[in-house]
């Protein structure tokens, strides 16, 4: 009885800590600009790098467009870097599209990339369809070092052929 006691005890104390409210404040407050630690080698965080500075001037759309490619972005940490689950996910997710494991990450990896796609064009931020001049911050693969420079890119195509590539060269499928 003394345990029950105890128990319900710590479960209100840490309720009264973790209030939700307290919870979302800590998420939003998060800094927008920072990647994720899906973002888990420099390709993919200079290609965040270019996102972020193309938003830069609108933070809260720069983190509900992160909302929408994190998805794409944290699938694919988790398959390639083989964390927990990422087999039983790739297989509920081929019985889902009736397909094999790489044809369901590619199709969930396009079905995603359509819909940041349609949230961009709705939201008006189609330049990040499109190419268009912007500073590009990148990351040498082999050395980390940084630079900086100006050039036209597709934000969301690079995106997405990054994801594409991570995919073909990951050993998950070979």
């Amino acid at each position: 009885m003394i345990k029950l006691i105890i128990s319900i005890l710590v479960a209100i104390l840490v309720y009264i800590y973790l209030e939700p409210k307290k919870i979302t404040e800590k998420l939003t407050s998060a800094n927008p600009t920072k990647p994720e630690r899906c973002f888990y080698d420099n390709e993919l965080l200079s290609i965040h790098s270019t996102f972020v500075n193309s938003l830069k001037n609108n933070p809260d759309m720069l983190k509900k467009m992160k909302q929408q490619i994190l998805p794409s972005i944290c699938i694919l940490d988790l398959v390639v870097n083989q964390k927990v689950g990422w087999d039983k996910y790739l297989d509920t997710m081929a019985s889902k599209y009736s397909t094999d494991r790489k044809g369901a990450l590619l199709k969930y990896m396009d079905e995603n990339y359509n819909k940041v796609v349609d949230y961009a064009n709705a939201n008006g931020l189609s330049y990040l369809t499109q190419p268009y001049k912007v500073d590009v911050e990148t990351i040498d693969p082999d050395t980390g070092d940084k630079k900086t420079e100006s050039k036209e890119i597709n934000i969301l195509k690079e995106f997405q052929d990054t994801i594409l590539k991570k995919i073909n060269e990951s050993t998950v499928f070979k």
